[in-house]
C-alpha cells in the first residue's frame, strides 16, 4: 500500500510504502493515506482510523498531543514594516516601543491571490501552499517575521488575530496571513483571512463606519491550522488590505 503522495501548491509530503498490517504513526495527530486527510486536534486517546484497500487492512494512529497552551505573539516594528525588506518583527513580548506601520491600498492595484484553501473559483486561483516572496516585495504589505524556533514549535488550533486600525476612508478591508519561513528564507501560507471594517461589529448589528483619524480595535475570524515549525523555521504575519480575486 502506498501512503502519502499528497501535494498542496508548491509542497509535496512525499510516500511511504507500508506492508500489510503495519501501522502508520503521526506525532503530530494527522494521518495521510490515499490522499485522504484525518486530523486530531487537542488532546486524545490513541486513536486509530483504517481503511481496506485490496484486501489488506491499512491503519494509521494519531498520538496523544498532550496540554495544548495558548501564544500570543505582537506585530512590532519602527514604522515601516512595508514588504519582505521592511523592519517588522513578530514578537512573543509587548516591545518596550512601536511605531504604527503604514501603507496605501489602491484599490485599481490590489494584492493578487496567491494558493490558499480555496475552492470553486475555476481557473482563477490555484489553491495550496506556495512561497509568498514574489508578493511581499509589494509596499502595500506589512511583514512581520519572529526569531528562528531553535526548539521548534507545533502550532494547532485556531489563531484568532487582533489590530488597531486607522484609514482616511469610512470603510476598507484588513487581510492577515499566517507562513512558514524556511531557513533559506522561503515563505509558505498556511492560512489567511479578511474582515470588512463596515462589520467588525457583526454582521447582524448596524453598519459601523470608520471616522478619519480614529484608531479602532479588529478582531478577525479565526484562522485554523496544524503546522510544525521545525528548528530554524520562523513564523510570519503579513497586513495589507486586499487578496483578490478570492476575496472581493
Amino acid at each position: 500500500a502506498l501512503l502519502g503522495g499528497f501535494r498542496t501548491g508548491a509542497l509535496e509530503f512525499g510516500h511511504h510504502r507500508l506492508r500489510c498490517g503495519e501501522i502508520f504513526e503521526s506525532r503530530f495527530g494527522v494521518g495521510l493515506f490515499h490522499q485522504s486527510f484525518v486530523a486530531v486536534f487537542g488532546k486524545t486517546r490513541d486513536a486509530f482510523f483504517q481503511r481496506r484497500n485490496a484486501g489488506c487492512h491499512l491503519r494509521a494512529r494519531a498520538l496523544e498531543m498532550g496540554k495544548l497552551l495558548a501564544r500570543f505573539f505582537h506585530l512590532a516594528s519602527g514604522g515601516s514594516a512595508n514588504s519582505l525588506n521592511g523592519d517588522g518583527k513578530l514578537l512573543a513580548a509587548p516591545p518596550d516601543i512601536n511605531q504604527p506601520d503604514r501603507f496605501t491600498y489602491d484599490p485599481m492595484n490590489p494584492v493578487p491571490s496567491y494558493g490558499g484553501n480555496v475552492c470553486c473559483t475555476g481557473n482563477a486561483i490555484t489553491a495550496g501552499s506556495f512561497d509568498q516572496r514574489k508578493m511581499e516585495s509589494r509596499h502595500d504589505i506589512l511583514v512581520y517575521t519572529s526569531e528562528p524556533f531553535a526548539d521548534g514549535l507545533e502550532l494547532t488550533g485556531p489563531i484568532t488575530p487582533t489590530l488597531y486600525v486607522s484609514s482616511d476612508a469610512k470603510d476598507t478591508d484588513f487581510t492577515v496571513k499566517v507562513l512558514d519561513v524556511y531557513p533559506d528564507g522561503r515563505a509558505y501560507n498556511l492560512d489567511e483571512s479578511i474582515q470588512r471594517l463596515r462589520y467588525r461589529d457583526g454582521y447582524d448589528k448596524a453598519l459601523a463606519w470608520m471616522e478619519k483619524d480614529k484608531v479602532y480595535k479588529v478582531t478577525l475570524q479565526p484562522l485554523n491550522t496544524s503546522n510544525y515549525f521545525a528548528p530554524g523555521h520562523r513564523l510570519r504575519i503579513e497586513v495589507s488590505s486586499s487578496n483578490f480575486p478570492r476575496f472581493d
